[in-house]
């Protein structure tokens, strides 16, 4: 019985390919031109909340949820 794969892969491959990347708050910091320290405070006290997920005593956060933030937190410059 043949398996359905991508063609640029095995289907382990496409397993993978479909499971997101959780990002540090360094890549996260980069990302938004900030400080790692002001993404940590963000994730754990101050407001605007950064969502975060917890691995233990790692922070972690998904792209999705810094897209969401940026989107709600962040407005374009008014043009004249």
């Amino acid at each position: 019985m043949n398996t359905p794969q991508a063609s640029s892969g095995t289907a382990s491959d496409h397993i993978r390919s479909r499971r997101e990347k959780l990002l540090t708050p360094s890549e996260v910091a980069r990302w938004l031109g900030v400080s790692a320290a002001w993404v940590r405070d963000h994730a754990t006290r101050k407001q605007p909340r950064l969502p975060t997920v917890r691995l233990g005593k790692l922070m972690r956060f998904r792209a999705d949820d810094i897209e969401e933030f940026i989107r709600e937190w962040c407005q374009l410059p008014i043009s004249k």
